[in-house]
């Protein structure tokens, strides 16, 4: 599912195209029901990087969460950074929470870290690379491949 986190974030976009995005995401989650659900946007939910997380961003990720996605994709943060699956509050979760990836190292100047944000497993600063992801029926695995092929952080998880 891919949402438009400009809209969310940005306060010259109105209330009324927040709800109705947030109208055809639900309608999307609820009539395309997979095993593995994916999401991404721009601005991460939660970050250590220098933007930090973004609180607007709760009511869509309690959509997400109650409609069982796996994972969110997001950048903004010139890093990498992947968290613990968790509720819309930061909590975590290893049932229903949703993990978050936040891979913004493709292209502009990379910046580092501020505090570790709580649940923040992995972080790697300062080098540039693609987030490799696998979707399998059951299951995603993902990775961070530095340009020059070294490979920081393989991970993944079993799908709600």
């Amino acid at each position: 599912v891919v949402v438009n986190s400009e809209i969310i974030v940005n306060p010259v976009f109105s209330d009324s195209a927040r709800q109705e995005q947030m109208v055809w995401v639900e309608k999307d989650l609820k009539g395309h029901k997979k095993l593995c659900t994916i999401a991404y946007w721009h601005h991460p939910r939660f970050s250590s990087g220098w933007h930090g997380s973004d609180r607007k961003l709760v009511p869509m990720w309690q959509l997400l969460y109650d409609n069982d996605v796996d994972l969110v994709l997001g950048g903004h943060d010139h890093d990498y950074e992947r968290f613990l699956p968790m509720t819309p509050a930061g909590l975590a979760d290893t049932t229903k929470g949703i993990t978050e990836i936040v891979a913004g190292t493709g292209g502009e100047e990379l910046r580092g870290f501020n505090s570790a944000v709580a649940n923040s497993a992995y972080r790697i600063e300062g080098r540039a690379g693609v987030l490799l992801l696998t979707l399998g029926a059951a299951e995603y695995r993902s990775a961070f491949i530095e340009i020059g092929g070294r490979v920081w952080d393989q991970s993944g998880g079993k799908c709600h």
